[in-house]
């Protein structure tokens, strides 16, 4: 009585059981996967299968087995990019795992050498700064006939990342992009986007959040606050906050706002009953009869999402369409608008960006 039990989602059991052994077998027995559970070509060939054809099927099916569009699933297009299986690098027995990842790309890519086929990359940042790691990786990547490579550094944040941190992800990315290699960060903010001029693809990131991810989920972790991301520091900040660099900045119209803060639509579409009305964005309430604390608005997170979502296109575009010159230009340019505010000790990241771009 009492006990806590800590037992696999649903999810997961249904996944594991759908790609079999050894995730099912692992699952039902309470045991681990390690490296050796990939020792033999037949084993890492059955993984590879499974889960290649996993992510080919898995939506055709799901229309398969609705009575309403299962006359449809044949049309089901193929996805544009298919993963590797890939686990975690645990630091104390990194050799064996980063061989067993590498190991079942081949696999993969063996099934079918013309797929789209990418792999992910998933590690502490540490190994970010461990010059023999990353050159491993330079080298045996290539090798494997993968098409692309996704990054995920756990914790690695870019708005804190050290210089040296963001140098060598630079670094890493120029070096595996030379080799023809589509580059990714799977959890990436700004500073990637703008590495888009010197070897990145692409990045991926949530809708509002996901711009750095710890590897270990948080257990009973409450849904996070969307905090308004403010364009011109390519970061995000409570609103309070923001309101009290109005009268530094001279903000003191919705004309002013749009041109110092933002002009997207939503926040047009805001500000322009008064620029009172940006504290829709920070809005809060009490969620329950029973809460003690304040929590924000489902609306006011939703003006959030879609500024940022706005925000970001509108960088990408940017990004796009100047040089990394510019880029670095309008870093130094913001730093210096926004030092004098009550923000001045949350810019950094835009010195130390803007030296890894240069």
């Amino acid at each position: 009585k009492g006990e806590v039990q800590r037992l696999f989602k649903g999810s997961y059991r249904k996944l594991a059981q759908a790609l079999g052994p050894p995730f099912s077998t692992a699952l039902d027995s309470g045991r681990a996967l390690t490296p050796e559970s990939f020792n033999s070509v037949a084993k890492r060939e059955a993984v590879a299968a499974s889960v290649v054809a996993y992510q080919r099927n898995r939506i055709k099916d799901v229309f398969r087995s609705d009575e309403e569009y299962k006359d449809y699933a044949d049309g089901v297009p193929e996805p544009t990019a298919i993963f590797a299986p890939y686990f975690y690098i645990e630091p104390s027995h990194a050799a064996h795992w980063i061989s067993a990842n590498l190991e079942l790309v081949r696999a993969s890519v063996a099934l079918d050498s013309s797929a789209e086929l990418h792999m992910i990359l998933c590690a502490p940042k540490q190994f970010l700064t461990d010059a023999q790691f990353t050159d491993h990786l330079v080298a045996e990547v290539p090798k494997t006939g993968v098409k692309g490579i996704w990054l995920w550094f756990s914790r690695l944040d870019e708005q804190i990342a050290s210089a040296v941190e963001l140098q060598c992800l630079r670094g890493l990315v120029g070096a595996l992009s030379s080799s023809n290699l589509k580059v990714y960060n799977l959890h990436g903010g700004y500073f990637s986007l703008a590495l888009s001029k010197l070897g990145m693809t692409g990045i991926a990131h949530g809708v509002g959040y996901g711009e750095q991810k710890d590897v270990i989920p948080v257990i009973g972790q409450s849904t996070p606050t969307v905090r308004y991301y403010l364009p011109p520091l390519h970061s995000r900040f409570g609103v309070p906050n923001i309101v009290r660099c109005f009268n530094t900045l001279g903000v003191t119209t919705p004309e002013a706002f749009w041109e110092q803060v933002c002009d997207c639509a939503i926040c047009k579409g805001i500000i322009a009953k008064g620029l009172d009305r940006f504290s829709n964005f920070g809005e809060m309430h009490y969620s329950t009869p029973t809460s003690k604390r304040l929590a924000q608005t489902p609306a006011a997170a939703k003006l959030c999402r879609f500024h940022f979502l706005l925000s970001r296109l509108r960088e990408r575009n940017v990004v796009r369409e100047t040089d990394l010159a510019a880029v670095r230009t309008q870093l130094q340019s913001a730093g210096a608008i926004w030092r004098p505010t009550v923000l001045r000790d949350n810019l950094t990241h835009l010195d130390r960006w803007r030296s890894a771009l240069s």
